[in-house]
């Protein structure tokens, strides 16, 4: 018997070992979980998979996560997406561009699982 996912979630992360850690982790929480390390076709790709949840690195191969959460907020279909910023990036300068993207929050790198989980939940249940 197939159990429910508890959403879906979209990971753009270009370091495929970042990528897979996510995926895996948010998988065994019971969500459905699908991603990319192209950000080029990140947007193209979540508009069809139609997340609750995009988790997104900053620094992306030839485009700006923060370029590509702007672009998410301002479009039709995908505006109401909610989307925690997952960046290195975390000094007072850093927090305060990346909340002027548009995105509802963010978790600096290296993550603490726990917390990590706790704000996945959170916009989760915002997104319902």
């Amino acid at each position: 018997m197939a159990t429910q996912s508890l959403g879906k979630i979209f990971v753009v992360e270009d370091n495929a070992l970042n990528l897979r850690f996510f995926s895996d982790l948010l998988q065994l929480k019971g969500y459905e979980v699908t991603g990319t390390q192209d950000g080029n076709n990140a947007i193209e790709m979540i508009r069809k998979f139609m997340p609750d949840l995009v988790l997104m690195d900053v620094q992306l191969n030839g485009v700006s996560g923060l370029d590509l959460v702007r672009e998410i907020k301002k479009d039709k279909y995908l505006g109401l997406t909610k989307i925690i910023v997952v960046t290195a990036f975390a000094m007072k300068d850093d927090r305060d561009r990346i909340m002027a993207s548009g995105c509802e929050a963010f978790i600096a790198k290296p993550i603490a699982i726990e917390n990590f989980i706790q704000m996945v939940e959170t916009y989760i249940k915002k997104s319902e």
